[in-house]
């Protein structure tokens, strides 16, 4: 069994972060998206299982520093985002948290339309004295949730 693995760490005004495998984590400022990790060349494949966390006895880990600031947004996501899925999340990072009653959510459906896997997002924002945990999704979850209670609706119907 192997996995993907990704961790941050905030101390002061600099955020530390680490992933094995793929995973991308984004700071989200003033309606941009900083990718932490330099995506893998375009038109790679994706990473080897040799790379994954279980896979091997050594593993190759990324790490990253970035400065951040107060009402900063941390987004990490599964799997690594093409050109496009930056785009769009730039284009419409600050509309969903802004106006989103679950803007992790609505970033999933967002960059990953169409993906066969459901992707799993979760969103941190840096405060003046802490950092939230402002939501997370596995849309697979969500997924078995809507259908549980069509079912139920169904059911009470017949």
């Amino acid at each position: 069994m192997s996995a993907h693995l990704m961790s941050l760490v905030i101390e002061g005004d600099v955020a530390s972060a680490a992933r094995i495998g793929t995973g991308g984590i984004y700071l989200c400022r003033e309606g941009r998206a900083f990718p932490f990790f330099e995506p893998p060349s375009r038109g790679a494949s994706e990473v080897h299982p040799e790379g994954l966390v279980g896979a091997h006895s050594l593993v190759s880990v990324e790490l990253s520093t970035i400065k951040v600031r107060e009402f900063d947004t941390l987004l990490f996501v599964a799997g690594t985002l093409n050109e496009d899925q930056e785009a769009r999340l730039s284009y419409t990072i600050d509309h969903v948290l802004e106006h989103s009653i679950r803007p992790s959510a609505a970033l999933a459906r967002t960059l990953f339309p169409r993906k066969d896997e459901p992707p799993f997002t979760m969103i941190m924002r840096v405060n003046e004295e802490v950092i939230e945990l402002q939501e997370e999704v596995d849309l697979l979850e969500d997924q078995l949730d809507e259908e549980r209670e069509a079912r139920r609706s169904y059911e009470s119907k017949t």
